[in-house]
């Protein structure tokens, strides 16, 4: 099994190695269509503009509120459920899911009533990302130190933040002769193992806001 995976790793990097070019046409309508869905708000004026670079706070308010989506229609089973053993397994996680996020969610609720709790720097109560901050929080992600929600995104944190909300599987990539590929050859490895939409990689790139609607609903299709 271990060779197994390690050959379709191997793969995977000489394929990106390659550096394939992919002849992308981003959709028009993957913005109108997440709004339909209720995932984007869109500006005073009702336009989404698309054109208009993503900021960091915006991509995650958008991860947010995919991820409540994805949440509210999982089944929350621990094993396939084959047999009375495994359907009583699968009873006792989810009761243990109820309770964990019940515990979770009144710490946070808790700490959302005090007049000066910053979620993270810079981010109190009356600030219009303070709730997306106080969930993302909850679930379990780690905002960088350099966080600002008004700062550009990076092509690079489009994909990070996509991995670790979503829980698309850790970055970093166990395989043998490690050391001889880097972060940004990892990250062309999840994408191409995933099938998300990418050109070549530009980690540091900034990213508009139509690329991003159409990789989020790409990854809402699979």
């Amino acid at each position: 099994m271990k060779k197994v995976i390690f050959a379709v790793l191997l793969i995977s990097f000489l394929f990106v190695l390659a550096k394939p070019s992919f002849a992308i046409t981003w959709s028009e309508d993957a913005g109108a269509e997440l709004k339909s869905m209720g995932l984007l708000k869109g500006f005073a004026d009702g336009t989404l503009k698309e054109d208009k670079l993503i900021t960091q706070g915006e991509y995650l308010a958008l991860l947010s509120r995919v991820s409540k989506k994805l949440s509210s229609t999982d089944q929350r089973n621990l094993v396939t459920p084959t047999n009375r053993f495994d359907r009583f397994v699968n009873n006792a996680y989810r009761k243990y899911v109820i309770i964990k996020t019940k515990l979770v969610n009144g710490y946070y609720q808790m700490l959302s009533y005090l007049p000066n709790y910053e979620v993270i720097p810079g981010i109190k109560k009356d600030h219009w990302f303070f709730k997306d901050a106080i969930y993302l929080k909850r679930i379990g992600f780690e905002f960088p130190e350099d966080f600002s929600p008004d700062k550009r995104a990076s092509k690079d944190q489009i994909y990070q933040w996509l991995f670790s909300v979503l829980g698309y599987g850790g970055v970093d990539i166990a395989v043998q002769g490690s050391d001889l590929i880097n972060s940004v050859q990892k990250m062309e490895i999840l994408l191409v193992e995933h099938e998300l939409l990418f050109e070549e990689f530009s980690p540091n790139a900034s990213i508009k806001r139509a690329e991003v609607f159409d990789i989020v609903l790409d990854v809402l299709k699979k």
